[in-house]
Parts: C-alpha cells; structure tokens; sequence
C-alpha cells in the first residue's frame, strides 16, 4: 500500500518509536540466487524480474515451479544451470552477451546501446562456443 498515493509505504506502528512496512511488494535477489531469494520471500514471492530471463523463460518457469512445488532438489539443479549460463555471460558483458544469445535463438534483438558496448565477431563465436560447452541451448528449451 501506499500513503497518499505518493509511492511510500503504509508504517504501521507496532510501539512507540517501532515501526513495521505493511502491505508491501518488493523485488530482490540476484539471478544467480533465484531460490534463495524465493526462500527469503515467503507466501507473498511471486517471482523475479531479470534481462537472463528472456534467452531461457522456461527454464525459470521450471525453477519456480519446482521451487513452489517443494523439489528443492530439482530447483536446485536448475539454478546450478542458470548459473552456469551467467558465469558465461559475465566473461563477456552481460547486456551484449544476452542480446547475442538471443541471436543464436533465433530471435535477432540487435545490439546493446551505449554505455555497453557490442560483441565483436570473434567474441561472438567463443560466446557460442561457451555456451554450447555448458549445454545452454538445450536447458534453455526447457
């Protein structure tokens, strides 16, 4: 909720001088995280938000639903994966990275704007390289 619809959080006062947020949505986690910070958000976690999600949807649709499901085990097979795949992409920028992975699959998204900066041809090739070595194309159909 939100006081005055100005954007802040509702206080409840628990005492004098305590306060408590009430009736409040946040994100959080880091990527390579995911489960974890599902484990943090109780009954009111509902996802995540990630530029990573878009080359492999299933494969966090899968980790959620795992992690929902209570196959933490599963769960955690999935977030090893994930992480594989974002080791990867930092070697080479995160954003330019993604927007290259998603070339490979077919969905041409062009390259990253300023301040990032572009894959070179070569770095495009080691990228595919590094991500077929970790078998990113197949976990990424899910």
């Amino acid at each position: 909720g939100t006081v005055g619809g100005r954007g802040e959080p509702d206080l409840g006062v628990q005492g004098e001088g305590h306060f408590m947020l009430v009736d409040v949505d946040a994100f959080g986690s880091c990527i390579v995280t995911c489960v974890i910070g599902e484990s943090l958000g109780g009954d009111n976690s509902h996802g995540g938000i990630g530029s990573t999600y878009n080359p492999m949807p299933r494969l966090y649709a899968s980790l959620w639903a795992n992690w929902k499901a209570g196959n933490l085990k599963r769960a955690q097979e999935l977030q090893f994966a994930i992480d594989r795949y974002v080791i990867v992409l930092l070697r080479y920028g995160v954003m330019a990275a993604t927007k290259a992975t998603m070339t490979f699959m077919g969905v041409p998204i062009g390259e990253p704007r300023r301040p990032f900066v572009p894959l070179t041809a070569e770095q495009k090739v080691s990228l595919r390289k590094d991500l077929e070595a970790i078998n990113f194309f197949e976990y990424a159909k899910g």
